[in-house]
């Protein structure tokens, strides 16, 4: 079913319950909290699964007749139901890396592919495409937490180390194999590790 939300606090709500359930997408703890708070001032239109929220997005009026996208996210496929409580079950857990393994297609099996063509185009190694895909990784990081004018936190840096060392890595091991599978096993398996540790 999908529908307009009118009540302030149910927009935050839905908004909150899916961003904060796709941290490869939307990690950035300060620029997410935006998208919570200025969703109470706009349009959203929201889908639902029975009584669970699964999609939505946002519309800001930019003129008389005209809106803009603010945000959109969906759960319905990657995370369903996007329930927090009990992640440490197996079966809480499995969307959460199924969606991370599926973020490896776009970013090693296409930007860092073309890269690399790039790269042995113009004669140059195409071993550095996995230092460029890692780059611009972070750089989005960055460019998003800029368009929201939000400060860079301590946790703000150690999560971007972090994603720069893992995108070096499974770079490396997608360069090597040329098996995007494989990369999709390791980034689902990391997802796993990383949300059993943090709920122990």
């Amino acid at each position: 079913m999908i529908r307009t939300v009118d009540d302030i606090e149910e927009k935050q709500r839905i908004t909150k319950s899916i961003l904060t359930a796709l941290p490869e997408w939307f990690g950035i703890p300060e620029s997410t909290e935006n998208y919570i708070r200025e969703s109470a001032n706009e349009i959203m239109v929201a889908s639902f699964e029975g009584e669970k929220e699964n999609g939505f997005l946002c519309l800001k009026e930019t003129g008389k007749d005209t809106v803009e996208i603010t945000v959109m996210a969906t759960s319905s496929i990657i995370i369903v139901g996007a329930d927090r409580k009990n992640e440490k079950d197996i079966h809480k857990l499995l969307p959460r890396c199924v969606e991370a393994a599926c973020m490896e297609i776009p970013q090693r099996a296409m930007m860092q592919s073309f890269t690399e063509v790039v790269l042995i185009y113009f004669g140059l190694n195409g071993f550095i495409s996995i230092l460029i895909t890692a780059l611009i990784w972070c750089a989005a990081q960055g460019v998003q937490l800029s368009l929201f004018k939000q400060k860079a936190t301590k946790t703000f840096w150690i999560e971007m180390i972090a994603s720069f060392v893992f995108s070096l890595e499974i770079g490396y091991s997608f360069w090597a194999s040329k098996f995007i599978p494989m990369t999709m096993l390791c980034h689902g398996i990391e997802r796993f590790v990383t949300n059993t540790i943090d709920k122990a």
